[in-house]
């Protein structure tokens, strides 16, 4: 690589590195922030959704930068998280669940870098 190009591949390199931290900004745990509350649960029974889904829904949380939603296997544990971005979108649909399966579900605030304690 000649000097040249190895400059300009290293001023990038810089750039890209500061853009990432701008942008990337880790979440942080916030006590003040309100949790979601009156979550509610449907199963799906529209054709337009697949089997093994359901629409989760709560209560709009004032100044809401996005939601989180976990969806967790009781018998495996396993779970997935599921981001909802914007204040005034409160409900999401949840498909690919395995049938005769019980699930826990769990809603948390995130307001800009911060987020509150699961529901």
């Amino acid at each position: 690589m000649t000097f040249i190009k190895r400059r300009k591949f290293l001023a990038f390199a810089s750039i890209l590195s500061l853009a990432l931290l701008y942008f990337y900004q880790p979440l942080s745990y916030s006590a003040t922030l309100t949790v979601p509350s009156n979550i509610q649960v449907t199963p799906s029974v529209d054709a337009v959704y697949l089997n093994g889904s359901i629409t989760v829904k709560w209560d709009k949380v004032s100044g809401a930068t996005a939601y989180s939603l976990k969806i967790t296997n009781t018998s495996s544990n396993n779970y997935v998280i599921e981001t909802v971005n914007g204040e005034s979108n409160n409900q999401a649909v949840i498909t690919n669940l395995i049938g005769g399966t019980s699930y826990i579900v769990q809603v948390r605030t995130i307001k800009a870098v911060e987020y509150s304690d699961w529901s």
